[in-house]
């Protein structure tokens, strides 16, 4: 027997916030997991759910987002997506070019896997002068290359040679009329390479002037793309965060908020993290100098009671 989804009560809930007391009230339930999943249509098997959460203090208000996948929360988390996966994919292509170019001719290069490490974390910061200095870090990468002598069997003669940079910082400085960054600057790399003995002929300070030349002009040119991205040409704020927060939806609370992301104070700091690997489970966060927070997610919701599914509804999976 095919058991249908139910949709429970809605809980009444107050949300206590000095900042928010005229904003909308959320709707009770609205960025829970459970109620999301009890309440969706049953003859839709998954559903895509986008999440805005301001908080100020101890208190918090979420809002979830329409359905429409081009609304901006979506767009902000889609575009860090992007971007991200633009700098893997040319640095893994430059990587490999290297990897390729930097060997004698009695050896052949295999392959190379390339792996961008960690996320990508900004950091705004104004000086005395007035100048806002942005600095992006918290990635790194891995490439491994095989390579096999010429005319060799692989099983008989092969190599590895492996290319790891833990940690790397771009700094910058950041025009928020024009929202475009200037002045790109790349920290140098700390490049750990290891080259497997067996094959003699691969140089590893070769290896390192070849990467070090080619891979710092990469990372500035798309860190340079990364910081000026916008989703919206009228926004003021980088990556377009204040049209991310609805204008009815937060009150005073989304109008200080959004004052904070267009300007900046000596003293004051403007803090971005993303996790973005894939758009199911993405996140991006962001503290205003300790006073608010947002938090944006998107997350894809399995439906417990898809009408077709051979398993019965069942709205506690835990238990």
């Amino acid at each position: 027997m095919k058991v249908v989804k139910f949709v429970l009560p809605l809980l009444v809930s107050s949300l206590a916030a000095s900042y928010v007391t005229d904003a909308q009230a959320s709707v009770p339930g609205e960025c829970d997991d459970f109620m999301i999943t009890s309440q969706m249509n049953r003859y839709h098997e998954s559903e895509e759910v986008q999440r805005l959460w301001i908080s100020a203090g101890s208190q918090s208000k979420c809002v979830r987002m329409s359905p429409d996948l081009h609304n901006p929360v979506y767009d902000v988390l889609a575009r860090q997506r992007s971007l991200r996966n633009q700098l893997e994919t040319e640095l893994r292509t430059r990587l490999d070019d290297e990897l390729k170019n930097g060997i004698n001719s009695s050896l052949r290069h295999r392959y190379t896997n390339f792996e961008l490490k960690g996320g990508l974390s900004t950091t705004l910061t104004a000086n005395h002068n007035g100048e806002i200095l942005a600095n992006v870090n918290g990635f790194g990468f891995y490439a491994k290359a095989k390579y096999t002598l010429k005319n060799v069997p692989s099983m008989i003669a092969s190599a590895y040679a492996t290319v790891k940079v833990e940690r790397i910082s771009v700094n910058a400085k950041y025009d928020f009329v024009k929202g475009e960054a200037y002045d790109l600057k790349v920290d140098p790399l700390h490049l750990d390479v290891d080259v497997d003995s067996r094959i003699f002929g691969i140089s590893v300070p070769v290896l390192s002037n070849f990467i070090n030349s080619r891979v710092e002009g990469v990372i500035r040119d798309k860190i340079e793309d990364y910081l000026n991205s916008k989703t919206n040409g009228w926004s003021k704020a980088m990556f377009s965060l204040d049209k991310a927060i609805p204008d009815d939806k937060f009150g005073s609370l989304g109008v200080s908020v959004k004052n904070r992301l267009t300007s900046l104070l000596p003293g004051k700091y403007i803090k971005m993290s993303s996790s973005v690997q894939k758009m199911d489970g993405a996140s991006f966060y962001v503290d205003l100098s300790g006073d608010f927070t947002i938090s944006m997610s998107n997350k894809v919701f399995q439906n417990p009671c898809y009408i077709y599914s051979d398993k019965a509804c069942n709205l506690f999976p835990d238990f």
